[in-house]
């Protein structure tokens, strides 16, 4: 039997979500270990893992003694996974909790579709129902629909807003039979499932990254160096919880952006920052680059302005896009 371990990364008292997915990570005997880094998380929170932890033989605690951010501690806790005797590796958030077949569909998957790529790196990635941009990825045939069109400024070109303006809707279907499988171009952490060799082919997480954006440059080596990260619809991992920039709730107000849905100084500076540096691989035309980048940044501050109590985030994105230069360049 083929072993998996599994990497999750927790914060705060989580518990409420993290529970529930350890519960069924418990249950799932494919799964050997269950690495559980805990970074900055409450007292509250740890007694509840270390309880959980002397009761089962799969659960290895991680303790970072503070919030390293999600690069760091998803960079330690793979290089934790790997000291078990595991054969695959499966990163999960932990608020993702996996339907009951979701592992048993990602290793059927596995030993059909590796013979493919050779030696080549290769992955295969969970379906987020939340994340309804990587299904219809998988339905048009198109990777990069998972990011976006190349020279867009933290995910805005005018063109693909204008075509939205006008209506214009993509087909979600291009093949006369439904597809299980298609090739996106990154990933996020949470439902990414391989070997663990790959790691020495890739390399672990950027910790310069610190949080956003660090998942894509991670995924994204794997493309950069010939392999595929394969969708796997039917291997489904839910979101306990959705993220803030791809809530909907927020989005229903005729002007409204990832921005408006947080007031953390860290997400908005972080994100904003981290997506511009990894938008770079796909900078092609920099006069375009530089016209969506100003319209997008006009637009966001008028709408700053209209909606006030949201004016003292434009200053933190306005230095995130500076430091996004020596950042880049720095790596």
């Amino acid at each position: 039997m083929k072993k998996t371990g599994v990497v999750t990364l927790t914060y705060g008292n989580r518990m409420h979500l993290l529970g529930p997915v350890l519960d069924e990570l418990e249950c799932l005997q494919d799964i050997f270990t269950v690495v559980v880094v805990c970074n900055g998380i409450t007292p509250e929170a740890m007694e509840q893992l270390e309880s959980r932890a002397s009761d089962s033989h799969k659960i290895v605690l991680l303790d970072m003694g503070f919030n390293s951010g999600s690069a760091k501690g998803f960079k330690e806790g793979m290089i934790e996974v790997e000291k078990h005797s595991v054969d695959y590796i499966w990163l999960l958030d932990d608020d993702n909790l996996p339907d009951p077949e979701a592992l048993n569909i990602l290793k059927e998957e596995y030993a059909k579709l590796a013979p493919r790529y050779g030696g080549k790196p290769f992955c295969l990635l969970s379906y987020r129902p939340d994340r309804s941009r990587y299904r219809l990825a998988v339905l048009q045939g198109d990777p990069q629909a998972v990011i976006g069109p190349d020279n867009s400024f933290l995910g805005f070109h005018w063109k693909q807003k204008l075509r939205k303006a006008m209506g214009y809707k993509p087909d979600e279907q291009t093949s006369e039979s439904r597809t299980n499988t298609g090739q996106v171009l990154v990933a996020p952490y949470g439902g990414m499932f391989f070997r663990k060799e790959l790691l020495g082919e890739i390399g672990y997480p950027r910790e310069e990254f610190f949080l956003y954006g660090d998942d894509h440059d991670f995924s994204y080596r794997i493309t950069q160096a010939g392999g595929a990260i394969i969708l796997v619809l039917d291997s489904v991992v839910r979101d306990l919880e959705v993220s803030f920039h791809l809530d909907k709730s927020a989005s229903r107000k005729r002007i409204s952006s990832r921005f408006f849905k947080t007031d953390s100084r860290n997400a908005i500076y972080y994100s904003a920052r981290n997506s511009i540096v990894f938008e770079q691989n796909f900078v092609n035309r920099p006069f375009e680059y530089g016209v969506n980048k100003y319209i997008y940044l006009w637009a966001l501050g008028f709408a700053m302005l209209l909606r006030f109590r949201h004016l003292w985030k434009f200053s933190i994105i306005l230095k995130a896009v500076k430091d996004s230069k020596n950042f880049y360049e720095g790596l």
